[in-house]
C-alpha cells in the first residue's frame, strides 16, 4: 500500500480496493457491507489514502535541499505544470493536494504550526500527521453524508460509532487487531453479529436458512406483539423496549459507579442515545484521555 502514488487507473484502484475488502472480511470473518467494515476497522479508503502519498510527495520534492535531484526535478516541473497530460503524476499531485491540502495549495503558502514547529529531519513526518488528520476529517465527513438516508447497517454504524474517541485518526488500526485483550475481541464480537450476512460462521445457534432480515426491516418482537410496528434497532431494544430494557436496568448500577469514579455526569442524566452508545461501547465524550483504559476495560461491553 506505500505505492499506491504509482497507481494512475481509477479501475486498477478500485480492483486494489475491492480485493482490500474481500481479505479484511475473510480475515476477521465478517462479511457486510464493506464501507461499514473498512470505518470499524478504521481503514480509509485506497482513494484517500492515495491522495495523501501524493500530496507527501510533493512536499518532500519542495523540501528536499537544492543540491539533490529531487529538487532538480521539481525546479524542472514548475514551469510544464500547465502543459503535462492529465494522467501524469505532476497533475494527479496537484489534484490531490486540492483534496486533501487545499489552504497548502501553493507550495510557498505557511507551513502548519507543528511541521515549522518540528526539527528539519522530523517535517515530512509531522507534515504527514496532518495530512492524516486531514484525510480523517473527509472520510468522516464522507461517512456523515449517510445519516440522511433511510435505516439501513452503515447509517447506523455511523450514527452509534463513528464520533467514538478511540477513532480520533482514520490511519490508526481499531484496537481488536493490534490487541488480543477480553474488550476489544469482544469489540470483534459485536461486529460479527451485527452486520447483515445471512449465516454467522462463528456462531452455530444461529443455523436457520432462511435469509436474515434486512436492518431496517427488523421489526421488534416484543412491541409487535403489543399492536406496535417499531423498528428493533439498538435504541429501541436497550432503553425504550418494555420488555428487553430490564437488561441494561441491571448494569445501571455499575455505570453509575464508573461516571462517578471518572468525574462524569451521573448516568441517569444522558440522553437514551448517549446511553445506547455506551452500552455499545463506546465511552462518553466526557471521559479524559487518562480515564479511557479503565472505562474500557470495566464498562465495555455489557
Amino acid at each position: 500500500m506505500i505505492y499506491l502514488r504509482c497507481i494512475s487507473s481509477a479501475s486498477q484502484l478500485q480492483a486494489l480496493q475491492t480485493s482490500l475488502n474481500r481479505s479484511l472480511s475473510t480475515t476477521i470473518h465478517v462479511y457486510g457491507h464493506p464501507t461499514v467494515l473498512l470505518a470499524a476497522a478504521v481503514i480509509p479508503p485506497l482513494y484517500i489514502t492515495q491522495n495523501l502519498q501524493l500530496a507527501q510527495l510533493r512536499f518532500k520534492l519542495h523540501s528536499s535541499p537544492p543540491a539533490t535531484i529531487q529538487h532538480f526535478l521539481w525546479q524542472l516541473w514548475q514551469p510544464l505544470l500547465l502543459l503535462v497530460p492529465l494522467n501524469t503524476i505532476e497533475t494527479r499531485i496537484q489534484t490531490a493536494v486540492c483534496h486533501v491540502d487545499i489552504a497548502h495549495r501553493d507550495p510557498d503558502s505557511p507551513l502548519p504550526q507543528n511541521v515549522n514547529m518540528a526539527k528539519i529531519l522530523n517535517k515530512e513526518k509531522s507534515y504527514e500527521k496532518y495530512l492524516e488528520s486531514q484525510c480523517s476529517d473527509q472520510w468522516r465527513k464522507h461517512l456523515e453524508l449517510t445519516l440522511s438516508d433511510p435505516p439501513g447497517r452503515e447509517r447506523a454504524y455511523v450514527h452509534w460509532h463513528l464520533h467514538n474517541k478511540h477513532k480520533c485518526s482514520m490511519y490508526k488500526p481499531a484496537p481488536y487487531l493490534t490487541h488480543p485483550s477480553r474488550p476489544y475481541q469482544l469489540e470483534l464480537l459485536r461486529l460479527r453479529t451485527q452486520h447483515t450476512i445471512h449465516i454467522i460462521p462463528s456462531h452455530l445457534h444461529y443455523a436457520f436458512k432462511a435469509p436474515r432480515v434486512d436492518y431496517q426491516d427488523r421489526v421488534c418482537p416484543h412491541c409487535f406483539d403489543k399492536g406496535t410496528t417499531v423498528l428493533g434497532d439498538e435504541i429501541c431494544i436497550t432503553c425504550n423496549c418494555l420488555a428487553t430494557q430490564g437488561v441494561l436496568q441491571q448494569f445501571t448500577a455499575k455505570f453509575q459507579r464508573l461516571t462517578r469514579l471518572l468525574d462524569l455526569p451521573p448516568f441517569a442524566s444522558f440522553t437514551p442515545d448517549e446511553k445506547t452508545r455506551m452500552v455499545l461501547g463506546n465511552p462518553p465524550p466526557q471521559v479524559l484521555q487518562k480515564g479511557l483504559h479503565r472505562w474500557i476495560m470495566e464498562a465495555t461491553p455489557i
